[in-house]
């Protein structure tokens, strides 16, 4: 029986010893823990706010392609212009190099001319 009430003293000693050590740790971690679990919060909303967005995005009309003209495109029809022939195109741009000829193309077609 003697042993046992000095094993549980001990017990209740080394609680003692620990339960301040461990408030302090918990403490001291408290600021860098509550920071933490506010920019999880942030980031949470952060991305429920983009599905939102994406999902009524996908939704939208203009998602599932252009519905409307270019902006220069009302001038060139205003002013009768005819449509660009590749050929010519080709013809305009034979003194530059493959790889220019190439970039041009590529923003020509981007701008919907070709």
């Amino acid at each position: 029986m003697n042993e046992e009430m000095m094993q549980h003293e001990v017990g209740a000693i080394v609680a003692e010893i620990a339960a301040p050590a461990q408030e302090a740790a918990t403490a001291v971690a408290d600021p860098r823990l509550e920071d933490l679990d506010r920019r999880i919060r942030d980031l949470e909303a952060a991305i429920a706010d983009l599905r939102t967005v994406s999902a009524s995005a996908a939704t939208s009309p203009v998602a599932s392609g252009r519905k409307t003209q270019p902006s220069y495109a009302p001038h060139l029809l205003a002013k009768g212009a005819e449509p660009v022939r590749p050929a010519a195109v080709d013809d305009a741009l034979s003194s530059l190099s493959v790889e220019q000829r190439f970039a041009v193309k590529a923003g020509l077609l981007r701008a919907g001319i070709l």
